[in-house]
């Protein structure tokens, strides 16, 4: 809901990008929250925010709001029939776009977290100084 409201409130363009099943993912319809659930505890679907606006409070506009992945990819992934289809037709390739993905996802949240300021699991804001103040 922040990120709504921050959208919203935002003077200018604002986008929402925002993860929806479909019935040609293959999953049980009935499911579709537990599987957004999955997306974003797999690293898959990250959960972050960019507010321009927190510049003006000398704090960083990237926020990360998911923690880190706690699942493997493979967990979010094999629930879909959009890859699964490919570990039962091609397992050993499979299992190569699979780690490849894994590493991916891996790589890009240490990206967010650094972004965001994360030192380890605590935050840490960034704070704006003014040219020529010293480290």
């Amino acid at each position: 809901m922040q990120a709504f409201r921050e959208a919203e409130a935002y003077c200018g363009p604002s986008i929402i990008l925002a993860y929806s099943q479909c019935i040609a993912h293959g999953i049980d319809m009935r499911l579709g929250m537990k599987q957004q659930d999955l997306a974003t505890a797999s690293g898959y679907w990250p959960l972050f925010r960019f507010n321009p606006e927190m510049r003006t409070v000398h704090e960083n506009p990237f926020r990360l709001d998911s923690p880190r992945p706690h699942i493997p990819l493979k967990s979010y992934a094999y629930n879909e029939l959009r890859y699964r289809s490919l570990a039962s037709t091609r397992p050993v390739d499979a299992a190569e776009l699979l780690a490849h993905a894994q590493a991916a996802v891996s790589a890009k949240y240490l990206q967010y977290e650094e972004l965001a300021g994360f030192n380890g699991t605590r935050f840490h804001p960034v704070v704006a100084r003014p040219v020529g103040s010293g480290p």
